[in-house]
């Protein structure tokens, strides 16, 4: 009934915000393109209706991102039964999600420039620069993906390795350091033994884990450099 309520307001030209509660992704069908916004807000707790109601009217800027990853439909996903890591979590997810794992939008805009990566003995240092070109305070998280291009399945198709908040005015840049230690290039074959990938590895830094669905979602286009262990 309240999805029914929902979809005839929405096709009535009615703006209508879905503040969503859960604790898992959830299959939203049409109303993802219905709803003017959705605000997922988990299990708040006690003080949960003054906080959505700081968001919804402004008095705070959202900055949380997705821990997991949402899909269009359990259509992506392999049978239940199926224990292989194949087409899971967006390490292995080749298709389009609905929602990106690390997505999260605000009030304000970011935006990233500068990446540049370099061995510094037995490690990768990685920076780069991210702006609020908004016009709204905002908190990013820059978040810092691996990839070896040459490593193939079981091995991730990008796989999280570290990521800072980063408090900024608007108008404010700031430049962001990573570095990265030997081990963050270790992978796992398929007999379980661990080992160190040689070769090129894209690294990539932005809002959310790469892809262009969290671009056309509005979030700001990340940006890579490369390095050769």
């Amino acid at each position: 009934i309240q999805v029914e309520y929902l979809t005839k307001l929405a096709r009535g030209g009615s703006k209508v915000v879905l503040v969503l509660t859960g604790g898992s992704p959830i299959a939203l069908g049409e109303l993802e393109d219905l709803m003017e916004a959705i605000v997922y807000v988990w299990y708040p707790g006690q003080e949960g209706g003054n906080a959505v109601a700081d968001l919804l009217f402004g008095d705070e800027n959202p900055s949380g991102k997705l821990p997991v990853t949402f899909v269009k439909s359990d259509d992506q996903l392999p049978a239940f039964e199926d224990y292989n890591m194949k087409g899971r979590t967006y390490r292995y997810l080749e298709e389009e999600p609905m929602y990106p794992f690390g997505f999260g939008l605000s009030y304000s805009q970011s935006a990233f420039s500068d990446a540049k990566a370099d061995m510094t003995g037995g490690s990768v240092s990685f920076t780069c620069t991210v702006s609020n070109t908004g016009d709204k305070p905002m908190i990013e998280t820059v978040q810092l993906y691996a990839s070896s291009p040459d490593a193939g399945y079981p091995n991730p198709l990008w796989e999280l390795k570290e990521f800072k908040n980063v408090s900024l005015k608007p108008g404010e840049s700031q430049k962001v350091d990573f570095v990265l230690p030997a081990g963050s290039f270790t992978l796992i074959n398929e007999e379980g033994e661990a080992y160190r990938q040689s070769g090129s590895w894209k690294l990539y830094a932005g809002p959310c884990s790469p892809g262009k669905r969290g671009v056309e979602l509005g979030a700001a286009e990340g940006v890579q450099a490369a390095v050769t262990l």
